[in-house]
């Protein structure tokens, strides 16, 4: 029962309006960034590149990506650490 419990809230969480999917959830907002004119040329994607790699991937997701190199066809330690990485990379504006 508990299984399904934590099925529908998952379901519930994606159903409401204000859960970040798609563009900001995933991207880190860079199709936001585009739309809103502030990342919207070769330099100024090349920034937001750089600061994704400078203050997301290199320190936050580094850890994960050495863990999950590790784990290697550990499908259980590969669930939980893709499982524990989503709930640290909410988006901003959530």
């Amino acid at each position: 029962m508990a299984s399904n419990l934590k099925a529908d809230l998952r379901s519930f969480q994606h159903a409401d309006s204000f859960f970040p999917s798609g563009t900001v959830a995933m991207s880190s907002g860079l199709e936001s960034l585009n739309v809103e004119g502030i990342v919207n040329t070769s330099d100024s994607i090349e920034r937001f590149l750089l600061g994704q790699l400078k203050w997301r991937w290199a320190t936050q997701e580094r850890s994960f990506v050495v863990h999950a190199a590790k784990a290697e066809l550990d499908f259980d330690t590969l669930c939980a650490i893709d499982s524990q990485i989503e709930i640290l990379s909410l988006a901003r504006e959530a």
